[in-house]
């Protein structure tokens, strides 16, 4: 029997009930949704092996997956035997490959995000790394012309089909979904905001996430919704003279399986509208699923998941936002075929 250890990041997050991520994200980043998708199917389907679980807190995992709760990373290698292997986010340092091709282990890195020139070079030369596993082909295609391509391939990620679609008869409404953090471009959406309404003056803006996603310890603004500075940077935008939340945006926080009762009553989708660091999206991938079409840049990991004009539009100049979202809200037909 083969043991395959996850290094799973919970850090910022404990006492989550994670059993069912076939039933929807619980509330985590994309990164750790896979993670709990990858566990829960590969014990279904492969019960000669065993998936381990290394983090850091107490959170309940899928069924018949083992547990192993560490206090800091460097105790992760003392784990592991030579016949195990071991996947891992990108985003480690030299020390850490350097243990690894010391110890002889194999790892497979998932790549969830871009690794930086560095990490891309300790990858190449690390004899411990048997495979990078890229989340597009876009992500893919990054590093075509590097040595790191010899030892790559890609795989998309996984997202759970349902029978679910969105209501038939819908009001203007446009669903954000994502980490309100600066990279996942949130603010762009804000400051064109009230063009939209403008435009449609009954349009309403609903907000699914939260500057927690990836840590529940994470300090918000005045307001709860971000970090205090990157908060300040799209919320005046979004409120009045008085500092009151427009009655057209509601912020719905961080929710979990629940949010497809959110998206149902969605016309139009708007997910990382700087495509910054966006490898895939799986945000994006879910509002399709429900029959939303989506607007969003048309850059890097976004061009595998929406295709411009035919599941949503796509844009490359973000102030230009506003008129791709008034576009399929005023055009129900062009909306519904997007949709479908």
């Amino acid at each position: 029997m083969k043991k395959i250890y996850l290094l799973f990041d919970d850090f910022g997050i404990k006492d989550m009930d994670m059993r069912r991520p076939d039933m929807g994200n619980p509330g985590l980043g994309g990164t750790e949704y896979m993670y709990l998708m990858f566990a829960y199917y590969f014990v279904q389907n492969y019960s000669n092996d065993k998936i381990v679980f290394i983090h850091y807190n107490h959170n309940i995992l899928p069924e018949n997956c083992e547990s192993i709760i560490i206090k800091n990373r460097d105790e992760v290698f003392y784990y592991l035997n030579q016949s195990d292997v071991l996947i891992h986010a990108s985003g480690k340092d030299e020390l850490w490959y350097k243990n690894a091709a010391r110890g002889g282990y194999s790892l497979i890195v998932w790549a969830e995000c871009y690794l930086s020139f560095l990490e891309m070079k300790m990858i190449e030369n690390c004899s411990a790394v048997k495979k990078v596993v890229f989340v597009s082909k876009q992500e893919y295609d990054n590093y075509i012309d590097e040595c790191i391509i010899q030892k790559s391939t890609y795989i998309y990620n996984m997202v759970q089909y349902h029978d679910d679609v969105r209501n038939k008869k819908l009001e203007a409404v446009v669903t954000y979904m994502g980490s309100l953090t600066p990279e996942k471009g949130f603010h762009v959406l804000a400051k064109s905001w009230k063009k939209v309404v403008k435009a449609i003056p009954d349009a309403k803006l609903q907000v699914i996430g939260s500057g927690k996603l990836y840590s529940r310890y994470n300090k918000l603004g005045k307001y709860g919704l971000a970090d205090e500075c990157y908060e300040k940077k799209f919320m005046k935008y979004l409120t009045n003279d008085n500092g009151d939340i427009l009655k057209s945006v509601k912020f719905c926080g961080i929710v979990g399986v629940e949010k497809n009762e959110i998206l149902k009553k969605t016309m139009v989708g708007v997910v990382n509208p700087t495509a910054i660091s966006e490898t895939f999206c799986i945000s994006a991938v879910e509002m399709e699923l429900l029959g939303i079409p989506v607007v969003t840049k048309g850059k890097l990991g976004l061009c595998d998941t929406i295709k411009n004009k035919y599941t949503g539009l796509t844009f490359l100049f973000e102030k230009n936002i506003y008129k791709y979202i008034i576009k399929l809200l005023k055009d129900k037909t062009k909306n519904q075929r997007y949709g479908e």
